[in-house]
């Protein structure tokens, strides 16, 4: 009876095996770098709707509002926490919502808005225009940095890309 020669040998799949984790070696710091990289840029995006969301809220409520940030109180996170309050009151302890956990933290080197006990602060009058200082709010993450910069006393906002040396065009 002739024996089946069909399937692989035991050499061809630890050389298809040694094969993908070649691969996966050379592959594993660009995907890693890849997904930090889309996680900066969604954190700036929310950091950005959130501005512009407190903007519109102090125009449609007539009444100034401020928006503030602050790195996670916890020991050892890596987190970026905000919270949006009118501005003739003090956010509540439990008003605080994490923007992304394990992602970006707030560079405090880069950044240039107005910050207090550790709350970086935007303001807005009831014209959206900004009541304070100018300034941006940069995150960063394994080297790579982007920010949010309130530009213009008339609330203008942009998003830019930080250069690594504290600037952010």
């Amino acid at each position: 009876m002739p024996r089946s020669e069909s399937g692989f040998s035991l050499l061809e799949l630890v050389i298809a095996a040694a094969i993908a984790s070649i691969l996966a070696t050379i592959a594993a710091p660009s995907w890693i770098a890849f997904v930090q990289r889309q996680q900066l840029i969604q954190a700036q995006d929310q950091l950005y709707r959130i501005i512009q969301q407190t903007q519109q809220q102090a125009i449609a409520q007539r009444t100034s509002w401020r928006v503030s940030f602050r790195r996670a109180p916890t020991a050892g996170a890596r987190a970026v926490e905000w919270t949006r309050y009118a501005s003739h009151t003090t956010p509540s302890v439990d008003a605080w919502q994490t923007l992304q956990t394990d992602g970006p933290n707030i560079d405090a080197a880069a950044s240039t808005l107005r910050q207090q006990s550790g709350l970086y602060t935007v303001e807005f009058d009831h014209h959206g225009n900004v009541n304070g200082q100018l300034g941006r709010l940069t995150l960063s993450q394994s080297e790579r940095q982007r920010c949010v910069v309130v530009a213009t006393r008339l609330g203008a906002l942009r998003k830019g890309r930080g250069d690594g040396q504290g600037r952010c065009d």
